[in-house]
This record gives C-alpha cells, sequence and structure tokens, in this order.
C-alpha cells in the first residue's frame, strides 16, 4: 500500500496523478490482495480503525499471488471492523459467480458484497451504507456456504494466472 493523499491537495489534477504515480510504482503490477491487506492489518489498522468503523474494500478479488496466508489475513481484518464490505466490479455482469479460488476465500469474511462500476453503483452505496451498521447480507450466505463446503479454509491459495492455466 502506498498513501498518496498528500499528491492530491494540489490543484494540478495532472501533476498530483504524476507524483501519485511515480510514488506508488506497484500500481500497474497486478493485484496483490494478500500483501496489501497484510500491509494494512500490520501498518494501519490499529491508526484508522476506530470503534464501529465500515471497512470498504474495492477489488475484483482476482490475486495474483499465491499466498498461504490470505485467508488469515481477510480473517484478521474482518475481525477489526464492525462491517466489512467487498465492492467487486465485477458485479456489473449478472451471471457473476464466484469461480476463481481468491474470491471463494474472501467471500468467507465478508459482510456485504456490493457493485462498484457505475455512477448508479455508487450512488446506491451511500444509500446501503446507512443500512449497513450491523447487519449482513444475506445473498452471501449461500455463496459462503460454498466456499465452506469445497474446503476453502485459510490455507493457501493459488494465483489467479496460476488457477487459469490449471483450468485451460
Amino acid at each position: 500500500l502506498t498513501n498518496i493523499t498528500r499528491h492530491w491537495r494540489t490543484k494540478d489534477v495532472e501533476a498530483a496523478r504524476a507524483s501519485a504515480g511515480a510514488e506508488a510504482q506497484d500500481g500497474e503490477g497486478g493485484t496483490r490482495i494478500s500483501s496489501c491487506l497484510q500491509s494494512f492489518n500490520n501498518d494501519w489498522s490499529r491508526r484508522v480503525m476506530g470503534q464501529g468503523a465500515i471497512t470498504l474494500l474495492i477489488t475484483d478479488g482476482l490475486d495474483r499471488t499465491a499466498d498461504p496466508a490470505f485467508g488469515t489475513h481477510m480473517a484478521r481484518l474482518h475481525k477489526s471492523t464492525s462491517a466489512l464490505v467487498w465492492l467487486n466490479p465485477l458485479l456489473r455482469f449478472d451471471g457473476f459467480a464466484p469461480k476463481a479460488q481468491s474470491v471463494r476465500m474472501m467471500i468467507q469474511h465478508v459482510d456485504h458484497f456490493l457493485p462498484i462500476h457505475s455512477l448508479q453503483a455508487m450512488r446506491d452505496l451511500t444509500t446501503s451504507l446507512a443500512k449497513i451498521q450491523n447487519q449482513r447480507d444475506a445473498r452471501l450466505t449461500e455463496w459462503q456456504d460454498a466456499a465452506r463446503r469445497a474446503g476453502f479454509t485459510d490455507r493457501a491459495v493459488p494465483s489467479y494466472a496460476q488457477e487459469k492455466g490449471s483450468l485451460a
């Protein structure tokens, strides 16, 4: 994780983008969800998570690494927040199903699973956040149960690239 907040204090959007991009040099290397979760849990969680905090996790869930501690990092994040909301741009597709192993691992540890692919989805999110406090998303139960039945516990999860290779 790279904190780029201070770069966006300038009024020049292009200068802000350039300076933030120079500091966050890993921005185009694919999604490394597990290491980002570990970094957040170790370096930021206690600093920024107040009582009753709602955590928004914005990702497609397709992790490019195979970290054996992936589930542990998700579980720790879930325990440190009152509600873990996963915002996934792939939910824009009607046929979305949690097929990737990293997605099935993550889904076990979230309270709400919402789309984030359009301005309307962002508007809907603001409405949902008002209702979310201490409520679990009942729609997740079926997927979470299926992931547990399939044996997805806090163990090694292959990277999405490895998984795609085994599917081909």
